[in-house]
């Protein structure tokens, strides 16, 4: 309880409050203590119903206590509306009424009724010099003298005046506590309607492309890692090159990295470079719809904001995403989208305006105008699919739903990952629909993709097949891998373009020696020493279509693949060398989703803990008192404690010396001495004399 409404706690309640409830708190604030139900009615000038179910609710989350008839509100609570709750002085000892009021205001100069209206709104006091000086009519002269002297202001002290309450709320007609109209529900998000149908089919298309653009670019920092900056975060650069292939904004691309790190997939190496998990692999090869669930689910709670990364001067990974409470705002405005009827679009300006309404300190941010965050969670749901066509989709049910497992009519939505092609004679193959992730692997290997989503295309080229003869593929397995997964033949042109890579590589073979370089065609040795670069590399012919260099064995084939060659890497045993296994970083251990804790559980975990606490407070004293007792008598006890090994030992002895925090007793045993700390004491037993 007293932590309950400590002052940091009551703010983080308030803070939780709609526009409506805020209002009445404030209002009670306003009110002398204690309050009732009627006098806050009363003063905002509404029904009683109206504020029934807002005072229900400070009474229920504690910010209030009592009854509806006898309303206290916590002092914490009541400072942190300030001086002068919704702008009002406090009750006035003698107020005025009505009548004298309104004949004080008329006939007054415009100036002195500016000075008034600037007054009614708050805060109702100003300073003047010498204002407790009395001041008759005839001698007024300035706008405020005219008002001390009709009493429509009131000294305070000797520079304060003030504006009585009973005249701001005369002023402030027809409304009475706030100057802008506050409704009791949110702001109605009433856009045109689409097909739910639709919009679910347009989200799919959506998640699915985030999965392949988070699949590409974890291929990406595989095939070239990727360090971070000093600062931490990726470079700009780096962002942009992802962001020119995904073909996407930079914004986009920052977030796909964000997204991917929240859900474990990357992570920082020990040389502080970005690399894979080995959480990925195992994601890499669920269904869609779990690899999906997953993104979502890192999003949805993640501490960081990602947009922040993905503005200028921003960098994916910075710290510039750091937020505290990212997680509760994201989730305020997902539940205010889900709030609304599948099929309805939503716009900027009409969903700020409703979260504005939960959250109205959100919309008080000078240095954050609510708006940015609104539009960054409106632009990353569509992303992910949460929403599409400006509409909410049916995944959006997914957050919140409390389930780890992906509801069933959710997972349905994704269509059934396919291990079919279509090859065509351009050297492209369609996927018609979403590959499994073994065939998309061995795909990738074969081919480049050159589009995204659902499908994809994909394009066969002599450096794509090379790249699978590196790996250890011969012809004949590429050959019945295509004819596996085709829907037809394999077109001519792949066919004539498998066999000439086929016969290329492995033609020249290299090794180390530094490294060796071994051809059966003479004219491919003759070339590869006319080149210019040969000698930086110190190559030399040692027999017969058999070279030699200084150089490691990559920098030979690099040169050797710019002359328009295909050799391929052997070790020192003369076996051809396969694509070495990709790197990963440590796996990112997942935070878990908060979870609602039910207020019952709670209260009574924190009664048995402070119950557990006077038990052993009760048992300290009860030692302290036998060792008392047994010191005066100098009577024998046993003392259980802990030594200074962290071992539970046993002493028997007359107490000598008792105080300073220690005990210093005489052992029975050898009369010796021995010194306890009081604070290591678990139990004291008397102990008879005899024995």
């Amino acid at each position: 309880s007293a932590r309950a409404s400590t002052s940091t706690s009551v703010i983080r309640a308030l803070d939780r409050l709609n526009a409506w409830q805020r209002l009445v708190c404030e209002v009670m604030a306003a009110l002398d203590e204690p309050t009732s139900q009627v006098a806050v009615a009363q003063l905002m000038a509404v029904p009683e119903e109206e504020v029934r179910e807002a005072v229900r609710t400070l009474l229920d989350s504690g910010l209030a206590w009592g009854n509806v008839d006898q309303i206290h509100l916590l002092r914490n609570a009541r400072t942190a509306f300030g001086s002068y709750p919704c702008g009002l002085a406090p009750p006035s000892a003698h107020p005025m009424v009505t009548d004298r009021i309104q004949a004080a205001v008329s006939g007054l100069t415009p100036a002195a009724l500016d000075v008034l209206t600037r007054l009614a709104w708050g805060p109702p006091s100003g300073a003047l010099h010498n204002a407790n000086r009395p001041i008759i009519a005839e001698a007024a002269v300035s706008p405020v003298e005219i008002l001390l002297s009709r009493q429509l202001l009131r000294p305070i002290d000797d520079d304060t005046v003030i504006l009585p309450r009973e005249v701001a709320l005369q002023l402030r007609q027809p409304a009475t506590v706030s100057r802008e109209w506050v409704p009791r529900e949110p702001p109605a998000i009433t856009g045109r309607s689409r097909s739910a149908g639709l919009v679910d089919k347009a989200a799919v298309g959506a998640a699915l492309a985030l999965l392949d653009d988070v699949e590409l670019m974890i291929t990406r920092l595989v095939d070239s890692p990727h360090r971070l900056l000093r600062s931490g975060g990726l470079a700009a650069k780096e962002v942009a090159t992802l962001a020119r292939k995904l073909s996407a904004e930079v914004c986009y691309a920052a977030f796909v990295v964000e997204c991917a790190a929240a859900a474990g997939l990357v992570n920082t190496a020990t040389n502080n470079t970005l690399l894979p998990t080995v959480a990925h692999d195992r994601w890499a090869s669920q269904d869609a719809a779990d690899r999906w669930q997953q993104l979502v689910s890192g999003w949805s709670t993640a501490r960081r904001w990602f947009g922040r990364s993905g503005r200028e001067g921003g960098h994916a990974l910075g710290p510039e995403a750091g937020l505290r409470g990212a997680t509760e705002i994201r989730e305020v405005i997902m539940e205010v989208i889900n709030s609304v009827e599948a099929g309805t679009t939503i716009s900027t300006s009409e969903l700020t305006a409703a979260v504005a309404w939960r959250r109205p300190r959100w919309a008080r941010n000078p240095q954050w105008p609510l708006a940015e965050p609104v539009g960054d969670v409106l632009a990353e749901a569509g992303w992910l699919g949460l929403m599409a066509l400006s509409c909410r989709s049916q995944f959006s049910t997914v957050l919140g739903s409390g389930s780890e497992l992906l509801p069933s009519e959710v997972a349905e939505l994704f269509p059934e990952p396919v291990e079919q092609l279509v090859i065509q004679s351009d050297l492209t193959a369609i996927a018609p629909g979403p590959l499994t992730h073994p065939v998309l692997t061995e795909l990738s290997l074969l081919a480049d993709q050159e589009s995204h989503g659902g499908g994809g295309v994909f394009r066969f080229s002599a450096e794509s097949l090379r790249r699978a003869f590196d790996a250890g593929w011969t012809e004949d397995e590429i050959e019945s891998w295509l004819h596996h997964h085709s829907t037809t033949s394999v077109p001519q042109p792949l066919a004539y373009l498998l066999q000439d890579g086929a016969r290329r590589h492995g033609s020249i073979r290299v090794g180390p020696a530094g490294a060796y370089i071994r051809t059966e065609d003479e004219s491919h040795a003759a070339a590869i020493l006319a080149n210019p670069d040969a000698a930086v590399l110190q190559i030399r012919a040692l027999a017969p279509g058999v070279l030699v260099s200084a150089a490691d064995p990559d920098e030979v084939v690099g040169l050797l693949r710019t002359l328009g060659l295909a050799p391929a890497a052997e070790d020192a045993r003369g076996q051809t060398l396969s694509t070495p296994p990709p790197l990963r970083a440590p796996a990112v251990p997942r935070q878990p989703a908060p979870t609602a804790v039910d207020p019952g559980e709670a209260a009574a975990t924190i009664i048995a803990t402070e119950r557990e606490y006077q038990r052993l407070a009760d048992a300290t004293d009860q030692s302290l008192e036998a060792l008392k007792n047994a010191f005066q008598a100098a009577q024998p006890v046993s003392i259980a404690f802990v030594d200074s090994k962290g071992a539970r030992s046993l002493r028997t002895g007359v107490p000598i010396t008792l105080g300073s925090g220690m005990v210093r007793m005489s052992l029975n045993a050898d009369a010796s001495a021995v010194t306890i700390p009081l604070a290591r004491i678990s139990s004291v037993r008397a102990v008879a004399e005899n024995g």
